[in-house]
């Protein structure tokens, strides 16, 4: 298996890197537990994560993998 390159992201990904964090920890009981539905879980984790990026890019510092979800 190849891994994908890393590089920082930009500010107007911040979507796309909270869905990213939400798909990568879809299958968690924590996840399962705190929003049940499997149709809304990707979709509400992935609002939750987005804050959480927001928040990083304000803060620190954001990287992603050069692929798309």
């Amino acid at each position: 298996m190849i891994s994908p390159a890393v590089r920082r992201a930009r500010k107007d990904e911040s979507d796309t890197v909270g869905a990213l964090i939400a798909l990568s920890f879809n299958d968690l009981d924590a996840d399962a537990f705190l929003v049940p539905s499997v149709d809304e879980r990707e979709r509400i984790c992935g609002d939750y994560f987005t804050l959480y990026t927001q928040h990083a890019f304000d803060h620190g510092r954001v990287d992603r993998p050069t692929f798309d979800p």
